[in-house]
């Protein structure tokens, strides 16, 4: 199985639904830290200053 993409067997709600493992969780957890930063960047700079930062 690819990161992110279901096997073609597996039903897409099972996959959905499964749990994640601690790679994906790590990579879940990096990517929610990094968009509460862009939140707070869009408050106290505006959302041009985030976008040339954060993408």
């Amino acid at each position: 199985m690819e990161f992110g993409n279901p096997d073609k067997q597996k039903d897409l709600k099972d996959f959905v639904l499964e749990k994640i493992n601690k790679e994906e969780r790590k990579i879940l957890d990096e990517a929610i830290e990094t968009g509460a930063k862009a939140i707070e960047e869009i408050i106290e700079n505006g959302v041009d200053i985030a976008m040339n930062k954060y993408n």
